[in-house]
C-alpha cells in the first residue's frame, strides 16, 4: 500500500491522541467503551489508563483527551481511523449509533474521511483478526474500505458484521 508503518505499544493516550492528527490510517486495539478508548501502561487498572474520550465525562482516569474539542476539519488528514474497543460505537446518552456522542461519528465530525468502530464486545482475538483480514484484503484485492471491512467482519473468529459501525467514505480504497 506503499505505507511506512509505526507501531506504538503501550502507549498513553496523548501520543495516540497527538498522532490522530498527523496521520493517515490510525489504529487502536485495545480497550473502549461507550464515549471512550482506553491506553494502559503496565498493570491493567485505573490508575495505569489513560482516556481518548467524545465528550468531557466525568471518569476516574489519570488523563483524558476529548474529541469533541478539536477543531472542525482537524482529523482531515486521517483516510481511516479504526478502533477495536468495545462498545465504542455506542452513544453515550442511549446506547444508539446516531449523533456526536459516539467517538466514531465525532472522529468523522472532525474531519476524518472514514471511521471504524463496534457496538458490542471485542475480544483481543476478534480484533486482531478483523485488523489483519481488513487490511490483507485491502492490500491485495484493491478493495474498497467497505469491502475490505465487510470482509474481515465476514471471516471468523472476528466481530460480526451486525455489530460493526462504518461512518465515512467507505468506497475509497488505501491504495492510492
Amino acid at each position: 500500500m506503499g505505507y511506512a508503518p509505526y507501531t506504538y505499544t503501550n502507549q498513553a493516550a496523548s501520543t495516540a491522541y497527538n498522532r490522530l492528527t498527523s496521520t493517515d490510517i490510525w489504529v487502536h486495539d485495545g480497550h473502549g467503551d461507550i464515549g471512550a478508548i482506553g491506553f494502559t501502561k503496565g498493570l491493567d487498572t485505573v490508575s495505569n489508563t489513560s482516556l481518548i474520550r467524545v465528550a468531557n465525562l466525568q471518569l476516574p482516569y489519570n488523563s483524558q483527551y476529548v474529541v469533541n474539542s478539536l477543531g472542525t476539519n482537524t482529523l482531515a488528514n486521517s483516510r481511516l481511523i479504526i478502533t477495536m474497543g468495545c462498545k465504542v460505537a455506542k452513544n453515550i446518552n442511549n446506547n444508539s449509533t446516531s449523533g456526536d456522542n459516539n467517538i466514531i461519528d465525532a472522529f468523522f465530525e472532525r474531519g476524518a474521511h472514514c471511521a471504524i468502530g463496534f457496538t458490542s464486545e471485542v475480544d483481543n482475538t476478534e480484533g486482531t483478526n478483523f485488523i489483519w483480514y481488513f487490511f490483507s484484503y485491502s492490500n491485495y484485492l484493491g478493495t474498497t474500505i467497505g469491502e475490505s471491512a465487510d470482509y474481515a467482519s465476514a471471516v471468523g473468529p472476528s466481530v460480526a458484521k451486525e455489530y460493526m459501525y462504518l461512518v465515512g467514505d467507505k468506497f475509497s480504497d488505501l491504495r492510492g
